[in-house]
């Protein structure tokens, strides 16, 4: 088996690993996303997402932004992902097909990485803000899904 990696870029920044294991993991989220999007005024589609970081790392601010190449910035905002899905506890009735799909998102990320997280790369005149859903492999990696959100 290989160990060798393609990349892509990243948004703001620097490539993301596109193979091995973090990768098959963040396409696993994906696809269960297929047909979701990010609400906001216009809705973008999640896509896999995969940073490396080092287990001994601590997840900061200035670590995220290393990590996938954004400038920090004191108007991202990193939350705990328990309230990015608090939502599919009691769902309105025409959303309760979207919420199964949520809530096994969470079950699956919760299954497989540790200290999930949301990260919003807010800042100065950004109208197309990232976001980014998260946790951590056993060496650090970071896994999970990004998107856009459109903030007027």
């Amino acid at each position: 088996m290989s160990s060798s990696r393609s990349a892509r870029a990243a948004p703001g920044g620097r490539s993301v690993a596109s193979g091995g294991l973090s990768h098959r993991l963040a396409m696993a989220f994906a696809n269960l996303m297929v047909d979701q999007s990010l609400t906001s005024e216009s809705d973008y589609p999640y896509e896999p997402f995969t940073a490396e970081m080092q287990q001994s790392t601590r997840l900061t601010r200035r670590s995220f932004c290393d990590a996938v190449g954004l400038e920090p910035s004191p108007q991202i905002e990193m939350h705990p992902a328990t309230d990015f899905f608090k939502w599919t506890d009691d769902p309105e009735p025409e959303d309760t097909e979207m919420a199964q799909v949520y809530a096994l998102l969470w079950k699956m990320m919760r299954g497989t990485l540790k200290g999930l997280t949301l990260v919003r790369a807010r800042g100065e005149d950004v109208v197309q803000v990232p976001v980014f859903l998260f946790g951590r492999l056993e060496d650090g990696t970071l896994v999970g899904l990004r998107s856009i959100s459109i903030e007027t």
